[in-house]
């Protein structure tokens, strides 16, 4: 006996394990065995991109509908099962914002990426249940631009001061950005060394776009297989190393 480790269990810390039991104690003496922990911990953040193109009618099962009412449902879709397997999930939608073409001014390069307001719609908050806010997925829109910089950082910034191992955000859009693509570079890189993951969803052929600005992604042109797609996504994202959990992405000066 002595070891704290081994193949045996030792007598003498069997009896402290037991006084330890009877005292209302936690025993650390019997002998235990040292296994790797698969952290399986995740938050999610899901942000939707609210644009005008949204409102465009597609075909799916047989029958044309809103582009913004299939997405609403891949939103659904993820967000519910998520949130009862108690996994943190936010979703939020971006809209309206019109970007500057830095070019025209050279003064004021560098200093703003975008001249008009944006608008943030919250349909979920991580520690909301999805059962007590769903009425707020039918208040989906579309209008006005793509500020996917913004949309993006909204959802960055929520999942920054997450402690899970494993901290994912879903960018589901129809098109490209209406600008501001220098700026998603830098979020995309800063997120990458703080340990987000963050995966484009693109919604059709027009957004085949993603493929080219994101590193991780899912398209397809059947609207009907995004669900089955974006889960087998997250069954590949479990890891035994969640080695950057809770760092926090670099600030831009």
């Amino acid at each position: 006996h002595g070891a704290r480790y081994g193949d045996d269990l030792s007598d003498p810390f069997l009896v402290d394990t037991a006084l330890d039991i009877f005292a209302g104690q936690r025993p650390e003496r019997a002998y235990y065995q040292v296994d790797d922990v698969l952290d399986t911990s995740m938050s999610v953040a899901l942000v939707l991109d609210e644009s005008s193109s949204m409102l465009d009618t597609v075909q799916m099962g047989g029958r044309r509908t809103q582009l913004i009412k299939v997405a609403t449902r891949i939103m659904i879709a993820i967000v519910e099962p998520l949130d009862r397997l108690g996994i943190p999930v936010q979703a939020t939608g971006f809209r309206n914002g019109k970007y500057r073409n830095v070019q025209r001014n050279p003064a004021e390069k560098g200093r703003h990426h975008r001249h008009e307001g944006h608008v943030t719609d919250v349909f979920k908050l991580f520690e909301e249940r999805f059962d007590a806010v769903k009425w707020r997925f039918a208040n989906t829109r579309g209008m006005g631009g793509t500020p996917m910089a913004d949309g993006m950082q909204f959802g960055l910034d929520s999942l920054n001061f997450r402690p899970e191992g494993h901290r994912v955000m879903f960018v589901v859009t129809d098109g490209c950005p209406s600008g501001g693509q220098d700026v998603i570079k830098w979020q995309l890189r800063t997120a990458k060394e703080a340990g987000i993951l963050v995966i484009g969803v693109g919604l059709g052929e027009p957004a085949k776009y993603v493929k080219t600005l994101f590193p991780d992604y899912v398209w397809s042109r059947n609207f009907g297989d995004f669900p089955t797609l974006l889960l087998d996504k997250l069954n590949t994202l479990i890891d035994l190393t969640a080695s950057k959990r809770g760092q926090r992405m670099a600030s831009r000066v």
